[in-house]
């Protein structure tokens, strides 16, 4: 009975194992089948000639893969209700398409941008954005102090605030090699979406200052020890466009996310785009206006 019951286990054992054997099946995976996505950046300041950027998506399976800049495109700055403004150009065939000098983006406006393209066909890229005000007022300025490890710079700021509530500000240094300064000396009302301790970027909100005038202060070391000689540490006071603000703010989520890869706080940030696909929001990249004011630093 017993040899019987171990003959019929064995049967079964070997049974199983054979399904799964014969269930398996090899993909085989060409990484060069990947189809590169339009990658479409312009980020437009107030009184400045639109400057629209457009590259392919990087294949990370393929180690000679790039961003190849795109030619021969259409790209279109149209106004709020979808009225053509101009047909811009492109520079020197580098996938830079200029506004002329007598379109530049003026406070309060909305714009919209319509992009074709050959190699996406029957796809129309599109994407909407303003400028925002930003009130005469509003001013930034400096002072060195002396903290128990040292000298740092101390940047107070006013901010002006206009009466249309929603309005969203981003604080940032930006030093002579191009990274942002680490700031630090900020107030709870401040909102920060990456490490706090070495927060490169500040957010507010109007919330509660709305058409009122609100001071902020903060602290940066950084900014002294890079900026020195004829060197020049920029500090910036941007009135963010939602659009904007949303794209910062994934920006400092997602450096963080890459700099927990391995830890378990790991997690998966997509990178904000208002670019739409033929109406759907698949694209990639970011269309996004901006009114600023800065002051530049020497040390």
């Amino acid at each position: 009975m017993n040899k019987a019951l171990n003959f019929k286990k064995v049967c079964l054992f070997l049974l199983c194992a054979i399904s799964m054997v014969t269930c398996t099946k090899d993909f085989n995976f060409a990484s060069n089948e990947i189809e590169p996505k339009l990658i479409i950046n312009c980020t437009f300041n107030v009184n400045k000639r639109f400057n629209v950027k457009l590259k392919t998506s990087r294949n990370i399976l393929d180690p000679n893969s790039k961003n190849e800049s795109v030619s021969d495109a259409y790209v279109a700055i149209k106004d709020g209700e979808g009225k053509l403004i101009e047909v811009l150009t492109e520079s020197n065939r580098l996938g830079i398409y200029k506004s002329s000098s007598k379109l530049t983006a003026f406070p309060g406006r909305r714009y919209s941008l319509e992009v074709t393209h050959p190699n996406w066909p029957e796809t129309v890229f599109t994407a909407t954005s303003s400028v925002p005000l930003l009130g005469n007022d509003s001013v930034l300025d400096t002072n060195t102090i002396l903290l128990s490890d040292g000298p740092a710079m101390e940047i107070s700021a006013l901010i002006d605030d206009g009466m249309d509530m929603g309005e969203k500000y981003i604080f940032q240094i930006e030093l002579p090699n191009g990274e942002l300064a680490p700031l630090s000396g900020y107030g709870s009302d401040v909102q920060v979406y990456g490490d706090r301790n070495v927060a490169r970027r500040l957010f507010i909100q109007d919330e509660n200052f709305n058409g009122q005038k609100k001071s902020l202060d903060f602290l940066s070391k950084k900014s002294l020890d890079e900026a020195n000689g004829n060197q020049t540490s920029v500090i910036r006071m941007v009135n963010a466009s939602p659009e904007l603000y949303e794209y910062y703010k994934s920006l400092e989520e997602y450096n963080l996310a890459q700099s927990s890869i391995g830890s378990a706080n790991t997690s998966a940030v997509r990178v904000y785009s208002n670019i739409k696909q033929s109406g759907i929001n698949k694209g990639f990249g970011i269309f996004a206006g901006y009114n600023s004011k800065y002051l530049e630093v020497k040390r």
